[in-house]
């Protein structure tokens, strides 16, 4: 991977001259920090009213993708002109898309029935806690000592086995339990560019996507040949399907105030070339 912030004369030519921009952001490790509690992930306001601005832009389409619920994630940013997916794509609400994976009845049951049987069984284990996000869950064990990281392990995986229809995901000290489906934040990347924009990314406009975690991969993956992709990640040398990093999610920020400024260096580019040919 590449340096982001070095590497602006390269993104800049992607960018100028295509006549949109789409912009794919997680939420958690990329606008906020990781922080013990999700309820404590905050977007401070400076981020909120630049991405606001971001979205007042002609042309330019924002999609914030997160493994918390559609209803958590918009309450947190509350910017009614982003397109929001949810549980790590498999609700989409925002700006006319409004999807549901198949069967999202069945699975959100078979959800709250492994919720109840986690949370009792958990419940003696300290820094241990599951969160119900409707059609995905979360067992968080950031808090807790290895000891008991092993320990709530074991009645995870014992419990787990009675439920075909979910499997499991590691995220960064979160067990994630989801619908057994082949849909990933790639797929649904692919869905909303299809709906919202046709897909047509090569020739028509520039597609930028960040975040942080295992769980974007699919969509950097998604966006490798035309895309504009960038992992969050204090390590270096990770490995990712990403074209760049960033190490913090202040980056992530000042990226995007450059991006911004960019996109209206575009479009007064794009007027005067019109003006021009006339």
């Amino acid at each position: 991977m590449l340096e982001l912030l070095e590497e602006y004369p390269q993104i800049e030519k992607k960018i100028l001259g295509k006549k949109f921009l789409f912009i794919g952001l997680d939420y958690d490790g990329t606008l906020t920090p990781l922080v013990n509690h999700p309820d404590h992930a905050l977007l401070p306001q400076d981020t909120k009213s630049l991405l606001a601005d971001l979205c007042d832009l002609p042309d330019v389409f924002m999609c914030i993708m997160s493994g918390r619920s559609c209803q958590d994630v918009k309450k947190k940013v509350g910017i009614k002109r982003i397109i929001y997916a949810g549980n790590h794509g498999m609700e989409i609400q925002g700006r006319g898309l409004s999807f549901s994976v198949k069967n999202s009845k069945r699975y959100t049951e078979e959800i709250n029935k492994i919720c109840r049987k986690l949370t009792q069984r958990l419940k003696g284990i300290k820094g241990v806690w599951v969160e119900n996000k409707g059609l995905t869950a979360s067992v968080h064990y950031r808090l807790a000592e290895s000891e008991d990281v092993q320990k709530a392990k074991q009645i995870l995986f014992s419990i787990l086995k009675d439920f075909k229809d979910l499997n499991l995901k590691r995220g960064k000290k979160i067990w994630e339990i989801r619908p057994n489906i082949d849909w990933n934040k790639g797929k649904a990347l692919a869905y909303i560019l299809k709906k919202w924009l046709g897909g047509d990314l090569k020739s028509e406009g520039a597609a930028v996507y960040i975040g942080d975690d295992q769980t974007d991969e699919d969509a950097f993956s998604l966006l490798k040949q035309d895309g504009i992709t960038a992992l969050v990640s204090g390590k270096s040398g990770q490995t990712s399907n990403a074209k760049y990093f960033l190490t913090h999610p202040q980056e992530v920020i000042g990226f995007l105030r450059w991006l911004g400024n960019l996109w209206e260096d575009n479009l007064v580019k794009s007027k005067q070339d019109s003006k021009g040919s006339l």
